[in-house]
């Protein structure tokens, strides 16, 4: 919450966490459809947690466009500084530690 003032939220949110790889889907699998889920949500703003883990160069790739196409904001948490480079975005803001 803020120290002063009021927060006004009229944006939505879709939260993409660390994908836990279940028994009937590779982890690969399991990360495309949530990615799938995450873009066709209609979410304003898209929060991305390690998008690429489980992914190969295609599927990274295919995010990579995906990415480039989406007109809201989005978060990402990644260490895969190669990717976060590829994206054509109007502001990055990298933070490391």
């Amino acid at each position: 919450m803020p120290d002063s003032g009021r927060l006004v939220r009229n944006a939505t949110c879709c939260r993409l966490e660390q994908i836990n790889v279940d028994t009937t889907s590779s982890g690969g699998q399991s990360q495309r459809k949530a990615l799938a889920r995450a873009f066709d949500s209609g979410a304003d703003i898209l929060l991305l947690d390690e998008p690429t883990n489980n992914l190969d160069i295609k599927s990274t790739t295919v995010l990579e466009n995906a990415l480039d196409q989406y007109r809201g904001a989005i978060l990402i948490v990644s260490h895969d500084e190669a990717f976060i480079h590829k994206l054509h975005t109007d502001r990055l803001v990298v933070i490391q530690g």
